[in-house]
């Protein structure tokens, strides 16, 4: 069987081969001037090659990765602040029997002569005492004479005001008084003693005066 296609390709070959031998053969015979007629020349028409088809570029769109946002919870943590005042701070009450404080005004003038100086003495009270104690009481007085003070250990306040020349009456000395918890300093309360006054006498000369020529007004605020 397979010696038999072998023999058909054969045959068609040489088919074929004849085929172009017979056309270049009458090619050839154009060249003889006194022949008769030859056959004419066929030029074979070229095959028609269809253009090759364009190709087409497939362009794959790459997709974008989308990178999905996760949520982040911020916890915010107070910050705790030592010793800070809150914004609306809660009054303390002060308690009943808180001690509290007093100022104490006592007011000098002289209902006769001339006076250059004077001394007096606050007894003390149950209602408390004055601030601070001998030297550093806490008094003091808007005049320009010299002035002395005294806390003494027992209560006792010892105030002096005294000048060469005539004292600018009425003069004033102010005192802070501690009073003692769950009491009311009244002026009442404070009393004037042992009153010393020095006057002016006719022959310009320092005296000593009568007590009662001193004149000390208290009041309590």
């Amino acid at each position: 069987m397979q010696a038999q296609v072998v023999r058909g390709i054969v045959s068609i070959a040489v088919v074929i081969a004849l085929g172009v031998g017979a056309g270049c053969g009458g090619g050839g015979g154009g060249g003889n001037d006194n022949g008769g007629p030859g056959e004419p020349t066929r030029t074979p028409t070229p095959a028609r090659t269809s253009p090759p088809a364009p190709t087409q570029t497939i362009v794959g769109a790459t997709p974008t990765a989308h990178t999905s946002a996760t949520a982040t919870t911020v916890v915010m943590t107070p910050t705790a602040v030592d010793d800070a005042t809150p914004s609306n701070p809660v009054p303390t009450a002060t308690p009943a029997g808180a001690q509290g404080s007093a100022t104490v005004t006592f007011t000098m003038s002289a209902n006769a002569g001339t006076v250059l100086g004077f001394q007096f003495s606050v007894p003390p009270t149950a209602k408390g005492r004055f601030s601070g104690s001998a030297a550093l009481v806490h008094c003091s007085t808007p005049s320009r004479e010299l002035f002395t003070k005294n806390g003494k250990d027992d209560g006792t306040l010892i105030l002096s005001l005294a000048f060469p020349t005539p004292l600018a009456l009425p003069a004033t000395i102010i005192c802070t008084f501690d009073v003692t918890a769950g009491q009311q300093l009244l002026a009442t309360d404070v009393t004037i003693s042992d009153k010393e006054v020095t006057i002016l006498s006719n022959d310009q000369k320092g005296v000593v005066g009568d007590p009662s020529m001193l004149v000390v007004d208290i009041s309590v605020s």
